[in-house]
């Protein structure tokens, strides 16, 4: 959303820091089954010493439609150290 717009009705904008991302994309299905394994493939990630640190300042959550409650995805952005 540009700097200025109004969020729609019922929603509110916020401002994510700028930083480094990283993004973690689930698999499609029920949102109570893809989004905890993506949060378990994102734990095990950060275990490895040879992959970017977590810099624990801002990670967001984008989720695609939810018209289908059984064929959910969601995008996790995790902030890491530079």
């Amino acid at each position: 959303m540009k700097s200025g717009t109004k969020a729609p009705e019922g929603m509110v904008s916020v401002t994510v820091p700028a930083g480094k991302y990283l993004e973690f994309e689930s698999a499609r299905g029920p949102g109570q089954t893809v989004v905890p394994e993506l949060w378990k493939q994102i734990w095990a990630y950060f275990q490895d010493p040879a992959n970017p640190p977590r810099d624990y300042k801002a990670d967001f959550e984008r989720y695609g439609a939810m018209s289908d409650p059984a064929s959910v995805q969601a995008h996790i952005f995790i902030r890491v150290k530079p």
